[in-house]
């Protein structure tokens, strides 16, 4: 699922971005995959984010009462979020200082007819496509991405899951059979009904062991081995 924050303090204004975002992800066949939430107080939006809401997407207007665009960037990047930045405003000048912030882009209002579907258009498909290279982890109401090349192994945490990695564990409110389905497709394997490998990551394999390249020894299964070991060795064949 991707979270789409609209943050304007005139409603029409935030119907009218809803009703673009929405446009562009039926376009793209994204339609169940996207969700939005409009607020007209940057304060909404940063109360819930300090309850773990982040967003992939933030579209923020530049001119706003109590809290501007600009302020509300710097606060959503305290928190911190990864997310895409996109800044509306009524003025061309403020666009060195939009991008000074790490926006993404910059739309005029005066232009957003023509130009807001094609920054959304790009910015759901680098989503989309970030998704084949990170792992979105869900833990609460807080997602993170971890870049899935540093994702070691991933074992079974009673219903649940924990992903060790380069840098840590992190625990994920997921299935071992939902992990597996999605980080398959990107050279992870199953060495049991409860753990799962990142090829990249393993060192040799030994016996009914496979070694990962942190250290860590894990047991295959005996119904695993000989599948393990052909995928292994078509790997480093093709790749090494």
């Amino acid at each position: 699922m991707f979270r789409v924050a609209i943050v304007d303090d005139s409603k029409d204004i935030t119907e009218v971005v809803r009703a673009y975002v929405k446009k562009q992800a039926e376009d793209a066949g994204m339609v169940q995959e996207v969700m939005v939430r409009t607020y007209t107080r940057p304060a909404s939006l940063l109360e819930e984010m300090r309850g773990g809401m982040e967003y992939h997407i933030y579209i923020l207007d530049v001119e706003m009462p109590e809290i501007n665009g600009v302020e509300l960037a710097d606060r959503i990047r305290e928190m911190p979020s990864k997310g895409y930045i996109i800044f509306l405003t009524c003025h061309a000048a403020f666009a060195p200082q939009g991008y000074e912030k790490d926006a993404y882009q910059y739309v005029l209002k005066t232009d957003m007819e023509r130009r807001l579907p094609c920054v959304l258009a790009r910015a759901l498909e680098d989503c989309r496509r970030e998704k084949t290279e990170y792992y979105q982890i869900t833990n609460q109401h807080r997602i993170e991405k971890v870049k899935c090349s540093e994702i070691i192994y991933v074992k079974k945490d009673g219903k649940n899951c924990t992903m060790f990695t380069e840098d840590g564990q992190h625990f994920d409110r997921k299935t071992i059979e939902h992990v597996r389905q999605v980080l398959s497709r990107v050279g992870f394997i199953a060495i049991d009904r409860g753990r799962l490998v990142n090829i990249e990551h393993i060192r040799k394999i030994e016996k009914n062991e496979v070694h990962m390249d942190n250290g860590v020894v894990l047991e295959i299964s005996r119904s695993n081995i000989k599948k393990v070991k052909n995928m292994v060795t078509e790997y480093w064949r093709d790749n090494l």
